[in-house]
């Protein structure tokens, strides 16, 4: 009944602003009927973060939510980011069989580009660390395997593995091996990412374009890029959370935009505030397959956050001009 019902409602014929505005219809005046379900919960947690004036009356959070403190205002998160010398593919190796697709699709782009081959850093599970080696070994990369719970999914293991990256001249590239088997079109969204960001062509310009453009922390795939107001999901109480950490405003968090799907090229420099905050395992959800409102899917939007207190935006691979000129995307295909 349930995936009925989700069913019906992604496929009804509005855009997702108008979706918005009937939900917001439908709760306001049979909400009383909904007080316990998550879905009404969720819609409460996005009309609250819709209209507060500042986060200090919002602070009721799960007990477990605990971070660092960061010392804010800090001149570190607001330097000039040095230029990029390397790249570094950071990629969350949870499904062997896509792994061995990005292995199978780096080759043929750096074949012949012995001397620009990037580093490959892994992360993956017990279930799967052999065969992760095992595929590596027979590829011609400089590699290095990691082995996480299967906690957090692919951003857990992400914050872990950019721990032992000490070098700020590098481009991130995130990678994850995607499925999203909720969706029927899961197969055809990790096409369209590995298609953007797994080119020789498109790293090289993401590379050149961090340097020309030092306020720029994050090139998401093109089309994936989407904007927060519109896809809080059930992730508004977490957004709350982390934007009273790092000291941003309720107008601020509006008016940014996020990568939809977690894959994109980025500075490190850009993710430190996040990377500072040392958040624990235990704020992270056991894997349960849920599709929304874990802590890993509200990581995904805090990315752009760790940027807006670094003074810099998110753009895509079409590398526009200016941030002015972005394609944000505002009825993304694949997004519940």
């Amino acid at each position: 009944m349930k995936q009925s019902i989700i069913w019906l409602w992604w496929h009804m014929p509005f855009n997702r602003a108008v979706k918005h505005r009937i939900k917001d219809r439908f709760f306001r005046t049979f909400g009383f009927l909904f007080r316990n379900t998550k879905p009404y919960k969720n819609w409460l947690a996005i009309r609250n973060i819709s209209s507060a004036v500042d986060f200090d009356s919002l602070s009721s959070y799960p007990d477990n939510w605990s971070v660092k403190e960061l010392d804010l205002p800090s001149e570190e998160y607001t330097r000039k980011p040095i230029n990029i010398a390397r790249v570094v593919f950071v990629i969350h190796a949870f499904y062997p069989e896509v792994f061995g697709e990005i292995l199978e699709q780096l080759s043929r782009e750096f074949s012949g580009k012995e001397t620009k081959r990037p580093i490959i850093l892994v992360s993956t599970t017990a279930n799967s660390v052999d065969v992760v080696n095992e595929m590596l070994g027979k590829a011609l990369f400089q590699f290095q395997v990691f082995q996480f719970d299967n906690r957090g999914r692919d951003i857990l293991p992400f914050l872990r593995i950019l721990k032992n990256i000490d070098d700020d001249g590098v481009m991130i590239v995130k990678i994850h091996t995607k499925k999203s088997n909720h969706r029927l079109t899961g197969d055809l969204w990790r096409k369209e990412l590995f298609d953007s960001l797994l080119t020789a062509k498109n790293i090289f310009r993401g590379v050149t374009y961090f340097n020309h453009n030092p306020n720029v922390g994050i090139i998401g795939p093109k089309g994936h890029l989407v904007p927060m107001s519109l896809y809080f999901g059930g992730n508004a109480l977490a957004l709350q959370f982390f934007c009273g950490k790092f000291g941003i405003s309720v107008e601020v968090l509006k008016s940014l935009n996020f990568v939809a799907g977690s894959m994109f090229f980025a500075r490190l420099s850009a993710l430190q505030p996040l990377l500072d905050l040392e958040i624990p395992d235990e704020m992270f959800e056991q894997e349960a397959g849920q599709n929304d409102g874990t802590m890993a899917h509200a990581i995904e939007r805090v990315f752009s956050l760790s940027c807006a207190l670094c003074n810099m935006g998110l753009v895509d691979t079409s590398f526009p001009k200016s941030l002015e000129n972005l394609g944000v995307t505002k009825d993304h295909p694949y997004t519940w």
